[in-house]
């Protein structure tokens, strides 16, 4: 067009040349699925509790790992004590951290 802001009334350019107004065609804000593997699910042992609702916990395979609680998880992290059981997974980016996904029967 002309290079001028669009009015209310006009709609907007739009770019496929990969330039500023183009939009992503992969990637993770493309909507095409997810790019970001998930990690596998484990199971781990409360050590102690840490700050900001966060928890240190082992591994079955020994590696201690610092997590927080998932969705609604939240609710029900302030149960945890040293020794309890829960399903972690693992950050793909950071394995020394990951969520709590789900609590062992008992909890």
């Amino acid at each position: 067009m002309n290079g001028l802001p669009n009015g209310p009334d006009q709609e907007p350019e739009s770019s496929s040349d990969g330039g500023p107004g183009s939009r992503p065609t992969s990637g993770p804000k493309a909507g095409g699925g997810e790019s970001v593997p998930t990690g596998a699910t484990e199971w781990a042992t409360v050590l102690k509790s840490l700050p900001n609702k966060m928890l240190q916990v082992r591994t079955d395979e020994g590696d201690v790992v610092d997590v927080h609680a998932s969705g609604a998880m939240r609710v029900r992290i302030v149960r945890l004590l040293a020794g309890d059981r829960i399903r972690i997974q693992r950050s793909p980016f950071d394995p020394s951290k990951g969520r709590v996904t789900e609590l062992a029967e008992g909890v």
